[in-house]
């Protein structure tokens, strides 16, 4: 897989939540790359030591990279639960996965 590239908002998008309305922000999705968006509740999640964190999500994504969307949430979605020994977390998780072919 090629690089990777972190991009943050500082919005909540549920009608103008934390006081902001929403604002557009462009983003370029060539064809061949894959945008992997998360809430925080996937990094958070926790098993008796230490959360999954972002350095586990970038490795997964990048071993899993090549495969179809659907495979990649299924295997990220299956590293936390492996990681967080299926324990039930406080925060929701939520993972989208887009892949632009062509």
């Amino acid at each position: 897989m090629g690089r990777q590239r972190s991009i943050t908002s500082q919005y909540v998008f549920a009608n103008g939540v934390n006081g902001h309305e929403p604002r557009p922000w462009p983003l370029r999705i060539e064809p061949g790359d894959t945008l992997v968006i998360y809430t925080d509740g996937l990094v958070e999640a926790r098993n008796e030591k230490e959360e999954y964190g972002v350095k586990r999500l970038r490795e997964k994504v990048a071993e899993l990279g090549a495969r179809p969307a659907v495979e990649i949430v299924q295997g990220i979605m299956d590293s936390v639960r492996k990681f967080t020994n299926s324990e039930i977390q406080r925060d929701d998780v939520t993972l989208v996965v887009v892949k632009r072919r062509a």
